[in-house]
């Protein structure tokens, strides 16, 4: 793992925040999927692989009194993470330097462990120790985050990979390595024998930074799954698949005869109706959350678990200076006296020519006084 050390010294990850790794949304998501995960507001959070702190060090704040340790295998990582903790005023995350195989059963007992961006970019036998830490760490009701790179979708993607450390080993400096890649695929799609195979390609590199592509396309180490073997994996662990965080994409489908005949010819099988989604999406990423097996899972009452939840969202205020200038829509807010449960409605003003419904200030309102319900 030296060389990961030495790659991720010199151009340190990003300060990354990713919302669907964080304890209110896993609950959220595992109540609908059939499983009472522990309550977010104390719950124990371990993150392995949580580089400068970018994701752990908001998810701390946003849940004082819950317990967060974050681990990661690069000290100046580390460092700039506890720097980041102690200017944001964190005071209940415990931060190490160390490697996934240093973790112990002795560490105790976590509600939630997230393993963002670490399983396909680490060795097969430190990734089996994530999963060993997940059957033998996580509480009875405790719920695991496991993102990997997959197949199919990563077979065009590994080309390019290929292609770019190929033409990027001439480079020394790790910022000009990444910047070669990204140009000489972009060359390539402009080739009429490469052209259709790196369109999609070329799409996802627009905007990404020297540090994404080095360490996304450029490390060592970089090894997608197939979604069903995957599970095999976990279930050797005594683990089982629960769902993905993000929606993986089954409903948008569903009204395709070939893909509704697949689904209904696995309906007794997960694992397989999951594969099938990934061949029809030519799947490249996934967000795995998976709990220990010997639970009893009921996937059935969905929309009924539904019913009884609320949703939260971050609103955006897109309005010009002058109302009759305004060019884009803007959000509106309405009371939801509907069903016996309180709660509030955004709509969205069509027309430019009329009047404001709320002020601009409305939605922030709202927003500062989360997780309350406003009556307007």
């Amino acid at each position: 793992m030296t060389d990961t050390v030495t790659s991720y010294d010199q151009v340190p990850y990003s300060f990354y925040s990713f919302p669907e790794t964080h304890p209110r949304r896993l609950h959220a998501v595992a109540h609908l999927l059939g499983l009472e995960a522990p309550a977010p507001a104390e719950c124990r959070v371990l993150e392995l692989g949580c580089a400068v702190g970018g994701n752990i060090v908001p998810m701390a704040y946003s849940l004082p009194e819950a317990k967060f340790t974050g681990i990661d295998l690069v000290a100046s990582q580390i460092d700039t993470a506890q720097r980041f903790a102690a200017a944001s005023g964190v005071k209940n995350l415990e931060l190490r330097a160390a490697s996934i195989t240093d973790v112990t059963p002795q560490w105790g007992q976590f509600d939630y462990i997230i393993a963002h961006g670490v399983f396909s970019w680490i060795p097969h036998e430190v990734a089996e120790k994530v999963l060993q830490i997940c059957a033998e760490q996580l509480t009875p009701n405790g719920l695991a985050y496991i993102s990997f790179n997959t197949y199919p979708g990563w077979h065009v993607r590994m080309w390019a990979r290929e292609a770019m450390r190929f033409h990027a080993e001439q480079f020394a400096e790790p910022i000009q390595k990444a910047a070669a890649g990204r140009d000489f695929i972009m060359a390539l799609a402009q080739s009429p024998f490469t052209a259709a195979l790196l369109k999609g390609e070329v799409q996802y590199l627009q905007g990404r930074s020297e540090s994404y592509i080095l360490h996304e396309y450029l490390e060592s180490m970089n090894q997608p799954f197939y979604f069903r073997d995957f599970a095999a994996r976990i279930a050797k662990q005594g683990l089982q698949y629960l769902g993905d965080a993000v929606q993986n994409g089954m409903i948008a489908a569903e009204s395709w005869p070939p893909f509704s005949s697949w689904m209904e010819a696995n309906r007794d099988d997960l694992i397989r109706q999951e594969q099938y989604v990934d061949f029809v999406r030519n799947r490249e990423f996934r967000r795995a959350l998976i709990c220990p097996g010997s639970l009893t899972l009921d996937r059935t009452r969905m929309l009924e678990r539904a019913e009884t939840m609320q949703a939260t969202a971050l609103l955006m205020v897109l309005v010009s200076a002058r109302a009759s200038d305004m060019k884009r829509s803007m959000p509106t807010i309405s009371a939801t006296p509907a069903t016996g449960r309180s709660g509030i409605t955004v709509s969205v003003a069509t027309s430019a020519t009329k009047p404001l419904p709320v002020t601009p200030a409305a939605p922030l309102e709202v927003s500062s006084i989360r997780p309350s319900i406003a009556a307007i």
